[in-house]
């Protein structure tokens, strides 16, 4: 159980030990086995969507890594931020996406990265080219310096942002407990942000995309969608 906020410890202590004691504890033989991957290509006919949906996934890391800082520096870098690559180059600089980005999800046993884009329905193949040609950059060129720093820079500020409210102060103790059995203070988390290199995302970026283990799923209208499996060669 987790609090934050206005309370006191001893006196909130005191209300669960009366509420759940009464209550016998559960049996958890503490053994998980990861999910095998399931890279398959989805395609579905939707033409009531004006845009095409683009959905491209990845086996990632699970929350307990100790690489899971780099997954989300690099993860900033591609498409986290407007600042991204992802966005910078299909939204900014091609106009072929209203909304293209990345994100990171994690849980016990596994994790996964995803990359969604919605364009028009004429545009779809050029995104999806795009998108694995900057996956193929982050394996085959290292991150500059500069862009690292604004991608790490952001990272810092949005993490912190993150435990502003009571609520999220609470689920970050409880996350930490469950996972780690004991808390990691800000200064800890921003010092772990700050230590990921270029070389280790380069390195990471090679270990995670493989094309073989990618999902695609593509909804809206697919009449000008040309795409095979053939063209998430990572």
């Amino acid at each position: 159980m987790a609090a934050a906020g206005n309370l006191r410890h001893a006196r909130f202590v005191k209300a669960l030990s009366k509420a759940f004691e009464p209550l016998e504890a559960g049996r958890v033989d503490g053994r998980i086995t990861p999910p095998r991957d399931y890279p398959i290509f989805v395609r579905r006919e939707k033409g009531e969507l004006e845009q095409l949906h683009i959905c491209l996934g990845l086996p990632a890391l699970p929350t307990t890594s100790r690489q899971r800082y780099k997954l989300l520096v690099l993860n900033t870098v591609l498409g986290g931020t407007m600042s991204s690559r992802l966005w910078q180059r299909i939204r900014e600089g091609s106009g072929l996406a209203y909304s293209v980005f990345s994100s990171v999800n994690s849980f016990a046993d596994c994790g996964f990265l995803m990359i969604y884009a919605a364009t028009n329905p004429s545009a779809g193949d050029m995104v999806l080219r795009q998108i694995v040609e900057e996956l193929v950059r982050l394996k085959s060129e290292p991150i500059g310096d500069k862009e690292l720093r604004v991608a790490k820079d952001h990272l810092k500020g949005a993490l912190m942002l993150s435990l502003e409210s009571s609520s999220s102060r609470m689920s970050n103790l409880a996350r930490q407990d469950i996972y780690f059995g004991r808390q990691s203070t800000n200064e800890e988390v921003l010092r772990c942000v700050e230590a990921v290199t270029t070389g280790q995302l380069q390195a990471l970026a090679r270990k995670l995309l493989v094309g073989e283990r990618c999902g695609l799923a593509v909804v809206g209208r697919l009449s000008r969608f040309k795409t095979r499996r053939s063209a998430l060669e990572l």
